[in-house]
This record gives structure tokens, C-alpha cells and sequence, in this order.
């Protein structure tokens, strides 16, 4: 081809009897191939990056949601761990008074307590050595956990949010401003999951400067339940939670002396003891005197 040329193309309609006809450089032509070379290599690497991306997502997901089983698996582990040394200690401190010889058995944990120390600790179990049980301990320690009931049909907050032990009641009426206390709280350990009791939206996932990371969610009927002291929170503001979503992990956030969640139950804005909804039975009860609904 002479130098400086131009390629002519040259359509011909068979059926029409009409032709169409473009004439273009070389150095057009070679332009043009190399853009629809490069327009075909960029498509085929967004389509192979948006299928990388929602692989990643997709194996993200899952290995969200395994961590999360497992971490509630951990939590209920070191929950019987704990319950067994507890057990433990009170045969061996039974088996002296009796003058029973304890079996020598090795000690499922490093901080075996002495005999002199349990009636202290008994004060925070679920059954002290002696006299009656304590209503609270007994209520919340053997509550059943959100993850162990169905939704209630009117989307009552029911069950206990989270294993543990529980070290203060709702005491609203106290004399003593300082005293008040308008939750219940319970200790357990540092990252233990928190389960939400009732479906609904999250009004609040921040920072409060007396409860640390604190979530509150209103369950549109009139109910909101608060989970204060956490370490982490797995829902934003505005998120829909389902009954028994893990919603949050426990910790010492906030005015906190040791690692444990504050929970409270709200009706129509006013406090009122959760001890009333974490069992059937106590929920029957609360409907039964009017202070549910």
C-alpha cells in the first residue's frame, strides 16, 4: 500500500441495490482495533473481579457466621467449665464437714478455691449453703437463653440475654439515689454472646459515657430492651434484628468494676424488672397483675 493510503470499505445491500462507503487511514484503523482489544480486556476483568469480590463476600459471610457458632460454643463451654468447678469446691467443702474423704482428683482449673473461701462465694451462686434460695439467682441462672424458645406471639422481650450469673436486681425505689438501679446485671465472662430477646430495630449502637458501647432496641410495640457494657456490637443503628440474633459480645465498657451486661426492659418508656419476662412462667405472672400488657 502506498505510504499515506487510506483503506477503503465498501458495503453493498444485494437486495436493495444500495452501497455504503467509508473510507479511513491506517493509523485510524489500527486505533480502532486496539480499542475494542482493550475495551474486551477490561470487560472480561470486571467480570472476573465482580466474581472474586462476591466469592470473597459469600466466604466472609459464612466465615462470620461459623465464628460467631463458635464463639457461642466457647462461651457455653467455659460456662459448664466454670458450673462444674463451682460443684467441684462445694462436694470437696460438704465431704470435710461430713469427714468424708474427698477423691484426689486433678482440679479442672488453676484457682481452686480454699475452704475458708467458699462461704464467700457462696453468696453468688445459685444455691447458698444455707438458708433459701434467693428468687433472683434462681430466676435468672436457670432462665432459659432466646436461643432455647420461640418468639413470643405478641414479640415480648423473653429469655435470658446472655449466660451468666447475675450480681444486681432492679432496685428502682431506693432511698438512695446512689443506689438505684433500674437493670439487672449479669457477670460473665469478657466476649460472651449477647442475645437480643424480641425482634426489632436498633434505635441505638454507640457510645454512652456510663454504659460504655450501649444498644437499644425497640421492638414496636411499645417494649425497648438496653444491653449496656459491651466489647463489641454486630448491628448498626437502624438495623432489623431477628429474636435471639446475637446482637452483641459482653465486656467492661463504660462505669464498669468487672466484665458483665446490664440489661434492661422498658415499657412505654418506664423501666421495669426484667426478671418479670425472662421466664414463661414469670411472664404469666406479669400479664396476670397488669404490669405487661
Amino acid at each position: 500500500m502506498p505510504r499515506g493510503g487510506r483503506i477503503n470499505i465498501l458495503v453493498v445491500h444485494d437486495q436493495a441495490g444500495k452501497s455504503y462507503q467509508w473510507s479511513i487511514s491506517p493509523l485510524l484503523l489500527r486505533i480502532l482495533l486496539w480499542a475494542a482489544v482493550l475495551v474486551c480486556i477490561m470487560a472480561l476483568s470486571a467480570i472476573i473481579l465482580t466474581w472474586l469480590l462476591i466469592s470473597k463476600s459469600d466466604r466472609i459471610g459464612e466465615l462470620t457466621t461459623e465464628n460467631m457458632r463458635l464463639t457461642v460454643y466457647s462461651m457455653e463451654i467455659s460456662q459448664l467449665r466454670e458450673e462444674l468447678n463451682y460443684h467441684r469446691r462445694f462436694t470437696r467443702r460438704l465431704c470435710g464437714m461430713m469427714g468424708i474423704d474427698f477423691p484426689d482428683t486433678p482440679a479442672v482449673s488453676t484457682d481452686e478455691l480454699t475452704a475458708t473461701q467458699l462461704p464467700e462465694m457462696a453468696g453468688d451462686s445459685m444455691m447458698p449453703v444455707s438458708g433459701p434460695p434467693d428468687p433472683l439467682l434462681s430466676a435468672v441462672a436457670t432462665a432459659p437463653l432466646p436461643s432455647e424458645l420461640s418468639p413470643h406471639p405478641n414479640n415480648y422481650p423473653i429469655g435470658v440475654p446472655m449466660r451468666g450469673r447475675p450480681s444486681r436486681g432492679f432496685s428502682p425505689d431506693q432511698a438512695n439515689v446512689s443506689l438505684r438501679h433500674f437493670g439487672l446485671d449479669i457477670a460473665g465472662r469478657e466476649g460472651s454472646p449477647v442475645f437480643v430477646t424480641a425482634a426489632g430495630i436498633v434505635k441505638f449502637a454507640g457510645w454512652d459515657d456510663a454504659l460504655g458501647n450501649l444498644m437499644i432496641v425497640d421492638h414496636e410495640n411499645g417494649y425497648e430492651t438496653v444491653y449496656g457494657h459491651n466489647n463489641a456490637m454486630m448491628f448498626d443503628q437502624g438495623d432489623r434484628v431477628n429474636f435471639g440474633d446475637i446482637i452483641a459480645l459482653s465486656g467492661n465498657s463504660g462505669i464498669s468494676s468487672a466484665p458483665h451486661l446490664h440489661y434492661e426492659i422498658r415499657l412505654d418508656a418506664q423501666p421495669i424488672d426484667p426478671v418479670q419476662l425472662i421466664r414463661p412462667d414469670s411472664l404469666r405472672v406479669a400479664v396476670e397483675n397488669g404490669t405487661s400488657r
